[in-house]
C-alpha cells in the first residue's frame, strides 16, 4: 500500500462563543482532550474551539486500583446547531478510544442503521486517508462496518437502533447520534442493552450522545437536557451551544453570539443558504440552526395566512389614538417591549397596528406619557405578570397630587390574558377577519408563537416561544383593552 498523502496545513480557528450549558474544568483530574486533539491531526482535523472544550472536559479521568482511566464523567451529551461539526467531533474520540485501550469494542449508531452506515464508512474513509492507516485494518461487512486495530484487535463498529442491538456486549465506548429522533421507548431500549455490561467496567466506560435539540416529543433526549441544565448528576457531562433567549432569529449577528462552527468552517452565507432553502419552515430554522427545542414542529399561525391579513392602508385610516386599546408588553430579560393599538373596524373586524417596538426598555416610559400627553390616551392595558409588570408598577403618582396616576394601566390576570390571545388567534387563524398592518416585528412573533397550557387555560407563552413576542401578546391585550374601557374624546393619531 502506498503511503497517504500528506495533510493538507490545518486552519487555525479563533471564533469560541462560550457554552450555554458546559461543567467546570477540574484541575484534579487529568484530561484525554491533548491527546485527541493529536489524533485529530494525525487524521487531518484541526479541532475547533467548541470541540477542544468538549474533549478537555467530558474525558477527565483519574486512574482506579488497577492503573486504568476512570472517568470523572459516564454519560457525555452534547447538543449544538446543525453544521457545528459533531461528526467531525466524534472521529477522532473513537479512533483515539480504540488506539490506546488494547481489546476494546466500541460501537456507534445514529437515528438508522442507513445513517450510522454513511457516518462511521466516513471515519473509515478518513483514516485510509491519513497517516494512521497502517494502524488500522478496514471492516466494510454489511452491518458491522468500522475499524479494528491490527495488534490489539480493539474495534469500532456501527450498530443499527434496533430491539436487541449491544445484548451480550462489552462496550467500553457507545455513541448516540441526532437522539433527538429517538422515541423515549427505544433510547431506554438501547441503552438498556449497554448499560448493563458496562457497569462491569464502571468508570472506564462512557456513552456519549450527540445531537441538535429537538421537539416537545423528544422526550428521550429532553430528560438529559432537563438533567443536564439543572445540574444536578454529577456522572453527566451537558454541553450546549444555543440561541441566547430573546435575541432575532433572522438577525445574522445573533448567529455569531453562540454558532460554534460560524467563521472557522462556516461563513454567514453558508448558514444562511441553508436556514432559508426551500421547504426549511421556521420551526425547523428554530430547531436546527438555532438549537432550541420546539413546543410544535408549525407555527399557531401560518405564516402565509398572516401575510394574506395585512392591510397595507393602516398607516393612514386608523382612529384617534384614543379610541383605540393600547396594550404594552416587555420581553424577557427586557430584551424588547412593544406598544400596540387595537381597535375595531366599522364592520367588527379586529384591528391591530404596532406603535412602537424597539430594544430595552428605557425608552418604554417616556414614550407612555408621549401618547398621553399629546394623543389623549387616558388608559394603557397590560398583563398582571411578567417583566412588564415591573414597567406598569413604576407608572407611580405624579406631580403633587399623590391621588393623580401618571396613567392608569387596566391589568389582565390569567383568564382574561388566555380570553385575549385565543380571541386573537381564532380570528387570525380560524374566521379570518384580523387584519394587521404587515409589520415585520408582527410577523416574527407570529412565525414564533407557542402556546402554554397550565390548569386548562392557554396563552401565548413569552419564555418558550421561538423568539420574542412583545408584539403578539400587546396585540392580543389591545384588542382586549378596546372591548374593556371607557371611550373618551378622540385624538388624531400621530
Amino acid at each position: 500500500m502506498s503511503a497517504p498523502a500528506a495533510a493538507p496545513a490545518l486552519r487555525r480557528f479563533e471564533h469560541a462563543p462560550p457554552p450555554a450549558f458546559s461543567p467546570e474544568r477540574d484541575e484534579s483530574y487529568m484530561s484525554e482532550g491533548a491527546e485527541i486533539a493529536r489524533v485529530a491531526r494525525l487524521l487531518g482535523i484541526e479541532l475547533m474551539p467548541w470541540q477542544r472544550h468538549v474533549v478537555d472536559i467530558a474525558t477527565q479521568y483519574r486512574l482506579d486500583a488497577e492503573g486504568q482511566r476512570a472517568y470523572k464523567y459516564r454519560t457525555v451529551v452534547v447538543t449544538v446547531p446543525r453544521q457545528s461539526g459533531k461528526t467531525t467531533l466524534m472521529t477522532p474520540v473513537r479512533v483515539h478510544r480504540i488506539m490506546t485501550r488494547p481489546g476494546i469494542d466500541a460501537f456507534s449508531t445514529a437515528q438508522t442503521g442507513k445513517a450510522a452506515r454513511d457516518r462511521i464508512l466516513k471515519m473509515v474513509e478518513q483514516v485510509e486517508m491519513s497517516a494512521l492507516s497502517p494502524l488500522f485494518k478496514a471492516l466494510r461487512s454489511n452491518g458491522a462496518e468500522g475499524l479494528k486495530v491490527n495488534g490489539t484487535n480493539s474495534r469500532c463498529v456501527r450498530f443499527s437502533p434496533v430491539t436487541g442491538a449491544l445484548h451480550g456486549e462489552t462496550p467500553h465506548l457507545v455513541d448516540f447520534d441526532e437522539i433527538w429522533r429517538y422515541p423515549e421507548e427505544l433510547g431506554d431500549m438501547l441503552l438498556g442493552g449497554a448499560r448493563p455490561a458496562m457497569i462491569t467496567l464502571g468508570a472506564r466506560a462512557q456513552v456519549w450522545m450527540v445531537s441538535t435539540k429537538g421537539t416537545a416529543a423528544s422526550t428521550f433526549m429532553n430528560r438529559y437536557i432537563d438533567a443536564g441544565e439543572a445540574g444536578n448528576d454529577p456522572t453527566l457531562a451537558y454541553f450546549a451551544w444555543q440561541k441566547p433567549p430573546h435575541l432575532d432569529p433572522e438577525d445574522p449577528a445573533t448567529w455569531w453570539e453562540f454558532h460554534p462552527a460560524l467563521g472557522n468552517t462556516i461563513t454567514e452565507d453558508d448558514l444562511a443558504a441553508e436556514m432559508y432553502a426551500e421547504g426549511v419552515s421556521y420551526s425547523e430554522r428554530i430547531r436546527a440552526y438555532m438549537n432550541l427545542m420546539t413546543t410544535v414542529t408549525d407555527s399557531i399561525i401560518d405564516a402565509e395566512a398572516w401575510a394574506e391579513l395585512a392591510n397595507d392602508r393602516l398607516g393612514l385610516e386608523v382612529p384617534a389614538l384614543a379610541d383605540c386599546g393600547i396594550g404594552v408588553e416587555v420581553a424577557p430579560g427586557n430584551a424588547c417591549a412593544a406598544v400596540v393599538a387595537g381597535w375595531w373596524d366599522d364592520e367588527g373586524s379586529p384591528v391591530l397596528r404596532v406603535l412602537h417596538q424597539a430594544p430595552g426598555t428605557s425608552w418604554l416610559r417616556p414614550y407612555l406619557r408621549r401618547l398621553r400627553d399629546d394623543y389623549g390616551v387616558t388608559e394603557i392595558a397590560a398583563d398582571d405578570a411578567g417583566p412588564v409588570r415591573r414597567i406598569t408598577d413604576d407608572l407611580h403618582p405624579y406631580g403633587t397630587d399623590a391621588g393623580e396616576a401618571e396613567l392608569p394601566v387596566r391589568r389582565l390576570g390569567l383568564p382574561d390574558r388566555s380570553t385575549a390571545d385565543l380571541d386573537l388567534i381564532a380570528a387570525a387563524r380560524d374566521e379570518r377577519t384580523l387584519q394587521h398592518d404587515g409589520s415585520r416585528v408582527l410577523a416574527q412573533a407570529v412565525a414564533g408563537a407557542q402556546l402554554r397550557v397550565n390548569n386548562g387555560v392557554e396563552r401565548i407563552d413569552r419564555d418558550r416561544s421561538l423568539g420574542p413576542v412583545p408584539s403578539l401578546i400587546a396585540g392580543s391585550v389591545a384588542l382586549w383593552h378596546a372591548d374593556h374601557r371607557e371611550q373618551p374624546a378622540g385624538h388624531q393619531l400621530f
